[in-house]
């Protein structure tokens, strides 16, 4: 949502008649502090409401001003303590692990079973649907299929799961709360008391954690149980906050990332272009392994019969749907897609184009191509479960993924986990020649790259694929192939954890 201070900028810019703020339930517990303290801040003579959602409901809370004010004096002053404890404690332990010396990686000694604990971390809450869930899903069972026994401590239960792996959900404490990085900062303890008996007692082999700011868990867990962790590795997480958002405890956030990636038993990086970074950053090369993000290629039946998700979403047999799946961020170029469509729809009376996620330029884009919803050319989905994406990619005839280039310059380090759904789903694939996207669409065998940002040819490419079902037929055949052969979730757990467990040999950094 809107960072808290732009929110409180926009209630003080004039006077408004009312003011109501929303959020879902789980975020209504952690938030609603800052949200009473944003209303009592308002210009409004009028009512101030809180609303809270739920997937069938909603629940109002009228706050008067001057009771809510005196109310929230006892609770802020607490909060500010716990945030002070938070990051002060955060500081510690990180001071703590720095000194100390991590696990060393090894093979294992024979044993019939082999146990992994996934810890999660981030604080995406009661999110059912994207592509960190995506992903969390996919090397969950990679891990199964390759023959480990994991379990995951996770912040938020993931969908779908099979019932053998097992979850355990670690709430955040109510406190702090209003600053989120110190919110982030406290769970590193809180999550480490939850879990250390839990862990111990599931006698892991490993520890597996996917890297997020202002985490140190699995580092504090590694040290103190004397187990070697695998962290993955999708970025630097505080170049991300910091590119996207903003950080306000940046010292601490960066320590905290140096500690995880020097004290880490093993580096698995989602593309190679992250090498130098991780490594100026404390990850030493002969620690890393470069993994692609993959796909379970069981989700997917390009032969499958889609007339119904086509009826539904109002595109005829005649149609080519060309489908766009993610976050509407700038960097996935979906701003730069739609200004293409109408243009293309004139030229081409039987394009169709579906976009399915939800994110910053969703509103935009949606107001952009407003004539062209109407006239039944263009549909929205939103955000949508694991099990529906794989429906509407089979309705679909060509897929996009016209990614473009950081903005401050930055090597293009992405693995999208969209683009292996796209070929697992057996259908031709229009994609940026940008970093690792690159590599994993073969230009005219699997799809059509183009230059990053080059309208013209995004708007040749998909009328070339519109004209040809041969063609498309040809390179969605190729494209599921190769998601089959080096892009499954298995062949992903493979290369990350070989050599250390019931593995093919560790072959290297390289991908």
């Amino acid at each position: 949502g809107m960072n808290p201070r732009h929110l409180l900028a926009l209630l003080r810019e004039q006077s408004w008649g009312s003011v109501l703020i929303e959020d879902t339930h789980v975020d209504m517990r952690r938030r609603r502090d800052l949200y009473a303290s944003l209303l009592v801040a308002a210009k409004s003579k009028g009512p101030r409401w809180l609303l809270t959602s739920t997937e069938d409901s909603m629940t109002a809370e009228t706050l008067g001003r001057v009771g809510t004010a005196f109310s929230l004096i006892p609770r802020l002053l607490h909060e500010g303590g716990s945030t002070l404890s938070g990051l002060w404690g955060a500081k510690r332990l990180t001071a703590k692990l720095d000194r100390d010396q991590p696990a060393t990686l090894s093979p294992f000694s024979e044993k019939s079973e082999k146990r992994i604990a996934y810890l999660k971390t981030d604080f995406w809450f009661d999110v059912k649907a994207g592509g960190s869930i995506s992903h969390a899903m996919g090397v969950l069972n990679g891990m199964q299929k390759a023959g480990w026994t994991p379990r995951i401590w996770t912040t938020t239960k993931i969908p779908a799961l099979p019932d053998s792996i097992s979850q355990t959900v670690v709430d955040p404490k109510p406190r702090p709360s209003i600053i989120e990085e110190a919110a982030l900062a406290a769970y590193n303890r809180h999550y480490i008391n939850a879990v250390r008996d839990e862990i111990k007692a599931f006698n892991p082999d490993i520890l597996y954690q996917r890297h997020g700011v202002f985490s140190v868990v699995g580092v504090a867990l590694a040290q103190e149980l004397g187990l070697p962790l695998v962290m993955e590795v999708n970025g630097s997480e505080v170049w991300v906050k910091e590119a996207w958002s903003r950080l306000y405890f940046g010292d601490l956030a960066r320590k905290m990332e140096r500690v995880v990636f020097e004290k880490a038993s093993r580096l698995v990086l989602i593309s190679k272009a992250l090498e130098p970074t991780i490594e100026e950053l404390g990850g030493s090369p002969d620690r890393m392994v470069v993994s692609p993000n993959g796909v379970d290629v069981t989700r997917f039946d390009p032969q499958g019969n889609f007339d119904k998700e086509r009826n539904e979403l109002g595109f005829g047999s005649g149609d080519v749907v060309c489908g766009f799946v993610g976050t509407f961020h700038k960097w996935h170029g979906v701003l730069f897609l739609a200004e293409q469509i109408t243009d293309l729809c004139r030229a081409n009376p039987n394009l169709r184009f579906l976009f399915v996620g939800d994110g910053d330029f969703k509103p935009e884009i949606e107001q952009m191509l407003a004539s062209e919803v109407k006239e039944g050319r263009v549909a929205f989905t939103g955000l949508v479960s694991p099990g529906r994406i794989s429906k509407l990619l089979g309705a679909c005839d060509v897929l996009l993924s016209p990614h473009l280039p950081f903005e401050d310059g930055t090597e293009f380090f992405g693995s999208p986990t969209k683009l292996f759904e796209y070929l697992a789903s057996g259908r031709p694939v229009v994609a940026s020649r940008l970093g690792q996207i690159g590599d994993v669409v073969d230009h005219e065998e699997t799809g059509i790259l183009i230059e990053p940002g080059n309208a013209a040819a995004l708007r040749a490419a998909i009328q070339k694929l519109a004209s040809d079902p041969l063609l498309r037929d040809r390179l969605g055949k190729a494209a599921r192939e190769k998601a089959e052969q080096d892009y499954t979730w298995e062949t992903n757990v493979r290369r990350a954890l070989g050599g250390i467990g019931p593995q093919e040999p560790f072959v290297g950094r390289s991908f």
